[in-house]
């Protein structure tokens, strides 16, 4: 008999101008995976659901079970798991549900059947479980869960980059109540531009290159000009009623960012100590509650 228990978090993509390259891990909410393992000559799953969110029961729809099962096919891995999933991350907020399963999912067959995959290959394999969600591969969620911290994903010749955030950083999260279109990552991705100009292009190097000098310097001055995107960002924040009176809110409360968290429809705010982020976060719940 094997147990193993793991802890995913949340995590939020892109910060502006960081498109598929710029993810942050949150402290919560965070899923829980319990497993059991007994050695077997074939393979059987037991599932069992608790937490604050739904999610599907079926062990073919389910993120996690869905990518453990392909994962143990390619590998050809048997065993009867029992696990109990507590999804506590909510679903289709843009706060990476399904990347924390996608996590989890590799992390179990890492440690209960002594997969030997370095950092990249399980990134790899979790961002390939976000295509079967999503409709494509996404790496930047899935860095971030599985390191913590500010991550930039890895490119085909790279390894992923984490950084450690200042402590008195805090990051507040408001999540808007509408409704959402069925398959939203993919409908997020529809309605953005297949091509940008020379000019938006540079633009948003520079954008989030002045992010990343900010997080290393502690100089967060930039921070509010850096992080609004117009390439990406612009054409999601329409379909989110208040999100201009949240993000005025935010910053005349002295938030030093303001942005989507992933896809939306949820808002990323950081803010120091000094700028008492629960008031901003105050301020942004009750307008967007308020208003959508």
């Amino acid at each position: 008999m094997k147990r193993l228990r793991i802890i995913t978090p949340a995590s939020s993509a892109n910060l502006g101008p960081g498109f598929d390259v710029f993810a942050i891990a949150l402290e919560e909410p965070f899923d829980v995976v319990e497993v059991e393992y007994q050695e077997s000559e074939r393979v059987k799953i037991e599932l069992q659901l608790e937490g604050k969110y739904p999610v599907p029961r079926t062990l073919s729809e389910n993120m996690l079970t869905a990518l453990l099962l392909n994962i143990m096919d390619e590998y050809d891995l048997k065993g009867n798991l029992k696990i109990r999933l507590q999804k506590n991350i909510p679903v289709g907020m843009g706060l990476e549900s399904s990347g924390a399963s996608s996590v989890a999912s590799v992390l179990i067959a890492c440690n209960i059947f002594d997969l030997k995959l370095s950092q990249k290959e399980i990134i790899h394999l979790a961002g390939e479980g976000e295509k079967m969600i999503a409709g494509s591969p996404h790496y930047d969620n899935v860095t971030a869960s599985l390191l913590g911290g500010f991550v930039i994903v890895p490119s085909k010749d790279s390894e992923p980059i984490r950084l450690d955030l200042d402590n008195n950083l805090r990051l507040s999260i408001a999540m808007p109540k509408i409704d959402l279109p069925l398959k939203k990552t993919e409908f997020a991705r529809k309605i953005l531009p297949q091509s940008v100009s020379l000019k938006q292009m540079c633009e948003n190097i520079s954008k989030a290159s002045r992010i990343i000098y900010a997080f290393i310097s502690k100089d967060y001055s930039q921070l509010k000009s850096a992080i609004n995107d117009e390439v990406i960002e612009i054409h999601r924040t329409k379909f989110i009623p208040a999100y201009e009176e949240v993000r005025n809110a935010a910053y005349e409360n002295g938030a030093l960012v303001v942005c989507l968290s992933g896809a939306g429809p949820s808002i990323l705010t950081i803010t120091s100590e000094k700028a008492k982020p629960e008031l901003v976060w105050k301020l942004c719940l009750i307008l967007s509650i308020k208003r959508v």
